[in-house]
């Protein structure tokens, strides 16, 4: 770069020398000429600051002020459609603890009884109730920790922890919501009939089953239920009657749907699991950050799975990532990486590089940090960064430079900015080499917002009256905080190439108007 930048102004002043000793009609050719050289290294140098790989990035956070009216959630289903923001089921209250007596810890009074519809730009907040829906639906919307993902104009869910005919149970329908249409009905009062906007499969299948897990669909028509867990009963350490099952796989099936139908294709169902019992499973996962990535030809999109709880044989985190691709014959691979904390369903970006052909994955906050004793994990403030390496197919991890201002992330949802450059704009994933290179610790990008989540005042809840901790309150939020990225050259805060184009530019610009005074004096 700075060789570039060298030759280019030497070059300028060997055609300026010269210049000044011609007649004035080659003087007005070689001024252009000059003109033309200065673009061109201009040009040429900004595109080449993009060629180092020694480039860091750190993130700053902070709390906006702008977005007042949104309701607090955690654990909810999320969609977007032009200025709107679409959040269904989930929790009004935080972290749901291990009440001591019989009550039930995900009480039905704080489950969410509305799909509301956020408009960003007007900070205008709608709202339908789930009970207009049929029964089906309004039982599987009232859930929590539904698995959810966007095609379009089309989002949809399956499953979901709810409480039905009075017992709590594990949902097992997939359904589809036209977001356009919905936004039409609800938001600007159009005359579109539920059953247009509303589609399910009237027949549950166990396939569709889970709690906890995430719902990706890939570029080879199939949707991947990734992991989770089905759970019957009240979900607290008193009811010893409940029951949990881990899925210990992931679920590849297909849809058959119209305008007006969704049916699950019983015929495409697959299974990708290492086969191995409960006890030792690396697929005996729930709760985990489930992240769309590129591939090592740089174009094919797989899923990556990192962390998740709990290991049956100590209940700690699982700290191995699994990558999943659409090869069936080889679908999976679980990595040798240990990710250090942050295992727990959180908000997280993607970027990729395609200079360096290194997906990131970025998880802010959430659970599991360190444990006080063998069965309570921690809220964190860190941001963690997995780096995956495609040309040495390694990863590695490191931490943003700021934490959170507090114990926030977990269960939340992380909210690309419309404007940052996407590498792959259909799964979110953000362009990393187009995000412009700034002096460490100065000058920001806005590259999305987290939204939602449970909010705690202390690492630990401590909600274990009998143990004689504590207790922590634990929310569910509704603010929403702002990410900047700050790209910087490693080892280099002052951007000497930047300044060498400024001073490039004044230097032109001033020995050049000198040439047009002598020209025209």
């Amino acid at each position: 770069m700075y060789f570039k930048i060298t030759v280019f102004y030497a070059l300028f002043l060997i055609i300026l020398f010269v210049s000044l000793n011609l007649k004035n009609k080659m003087k007005k050719a070689l001024i252009i000429m000059l003109a033309i050289t200065s673009i061109i290294a201009v040009l040429l140098t900004k595109c080449s600051n993009n060629k180092p790989n020694n480039y860091q990035f750190n993130y700053s956070i902070s709390q906006s002020n702008k977005f007042t009216n949104l309701p607090a959630l955690q654990s909810f289903g999320f969609g977007r459609f032009e200025q709107f923001w679409i959040m269904i089921g989930g929790r009004t209250n935080g972290f749901h603890g291990f009440p001591t007596q019989p009550t039930p810890a995900f009480p039905y009074s704080n489950a969410n009884k509305n799909i509301y519809i956020y408009d960003y730009k007007t900070n205008k907040l709608d709202s339908l109730s789930i009970f207009e829906l049929p029964s089906a639906l309004s039982t599987q919307y009232a859930s929590s920790n539904m698995q959810h993902t966007q095609i379009g104009k089309y989002l949809y869910l399956c499953g979901g922890y709810c409480k039905s005919d009075n017992l709590f149970t594990t949902d097992s329908i997939i359904s589809r919501i036209n977001l356009d249409l919905l936004i039409r009905r609800v938001v600007y009062k159009d005359d579109y009939k539920l059953s247009d906007i509303f589609v399910f499969d009237s027949v549950p299948n166990i396939a569709v089953c889970a709690t906890g897990g995430e719902l990706v669909k890939l570029e080879d028509d199939n949707f991947y239920l990734t992991v989770g867990h089905k759970y019957y009963g009240e979900y607290s350490d008193t009811l010893p009657l409940a029951i949990q099952i881990y899925r210990d796989n992931v679920t590849a099936f297909k849809l058959i749907e119209t305008d007006n139908s969704i049916q699950l294709d019983t015929n495409s169902i697959r299974f990708i699991s290492d086969n191995l019992p409960d006890s030792s499973t690396q697929f005996r996962r729930r709760d985990l950050v489930v992240a769309p990535t590129i591939l090592s030809d740089k174009k094919s999109i797989g899923i990556s799975l990192y962390g998740g709880v709990f290991t049956l044989q100590n209940t700690t985190p699982f700290d191995h990532p699994i990558y999943i691709t659409t090869d069936f014959k080889n679908p999976y691979q679980v990595d040798s990486f240990k990710q250090p904390s942050n295992h727990y369903s959180a908000a997280h970006l993607e970027m990729y590089s395609l200079e360096k052909n290194t997906m990131y994955t970025t998880v802010f906050g959430g659970i599991v940090d360190s444990f006080a004793d063998s069965s309570n994990a921690s809220f964190t403030k860190k941001i963690i960064t997995l780096q995956r390496d495609n040309k040495t197919n390694k990863t590695t991890s490191f931490y943003n430079i700021n934490q959170l201002d507090t114990f926030v992330g977990s269960e939340s949802v992380f909210i690309p900015y419309d404007r940052i450059e996407k590498y792959n704009n259909k799964y979110g994933i953000i362009d990393f080499d187009c995000i412009p290179v700034m002096d460490k610790g100065e000058d920001s990008v806005l590259v999305g917002c987290i939204y939602g989540g449970i909010i705690s005042t202390a690492a630990q809840s401590n909600q274990y009256p009998s143990s004689g901790q504590k207790f922590v309150p634990t929310f569910s939020s509704k603010h929403v905080y702002l990410i900047y990225i700050n790209k910087f050259i490693d080892g280099d805060n002052h951007k000497p190439h930047y300044f060498l184009i400024k001073l490039f530019l004044i230097i032109s610009i001033v020995l050049i108007t000198i040439l047009l005074i002598r020209k025209f004096r």
